[in-house]
């Protein structure tokens, strides 16, 4: 959503910065709550396709060791 210009991702204090120079009246804890709602009121994309979205880690070792997928043959569900 907001690409860095280095190539990393932005950590809360530069998304903070970013929203106070936008004169965006938000914090960033609510952006992963608000997509994740969201996702599940509005689209009818798994959870795991949102998830992926949000490049979250998949917490399980094990689940994560056998998640391989890109998950293309789900995100048009």
């Amino acid at each position: 959503m907001f690409p860095s210009p280095r190539g990393k991702r932005f950590n809360d204090m530069a998304l903070s910065g970013l929203l106070r120079a936008l004169e965006i009246p938000a914090v960033p804890r609510g952006f992963r709550s608000t997509l994740c709602n969201w996702a599940a009121d509005e689209t009818n994309h798994p959870r795991e396709v949102v998830e992926a979205a949000l490049a979250h880690v998949v917490q399980s070792k094990v689940e994560a060791a056998y998640a391989r997928s890109d998950l293309s043959s789900v995100a048009g569900r």
